[in-house]
């Protein structure tokens, strides 16, 4: 799956499926808090991208799986992102 997190603009492009009654759960690894935490739980998937906030450190690692929308518990398998700048991304 083609999803990337470009460090310099803390923004992660991931797929939209067509199916609209799916969200996006993004979890992050960094090395401020050496556990991986939830940035967005069940975040709209129409744009294809997500501007992560706060300061979450250094990212070693982002996960993201699509939930249903109306069940936000009920989710895929976690795909990992490709990190990076975002010159070396795009």
């Amino acid at each position: 799956m083609n999803i990337k997190y470009s460090v310099e603009t803390q923004t992660l492009t991931f797929p939209s499926p067509a199916n609209n009654e799916l969200c996006v759960h993004v979890r992050v690894l960094s090395t401020s808090t050496s556990a991986w935490t939830s940035q967005l739980h069940c975040a709209a998937l129409t744009s294809g991208s997500v501007q992560l906030h706060g300061d979450i450190g250094n990212v070693n690692a982002v996960e993201v799986s699509y939930c249903v929308e109306r069940r936000p518990d009920v989710c895929g398998p976690a795909h990992n992102a490709t990190i990076g700048q975002y010159s070396q991304l795009y």
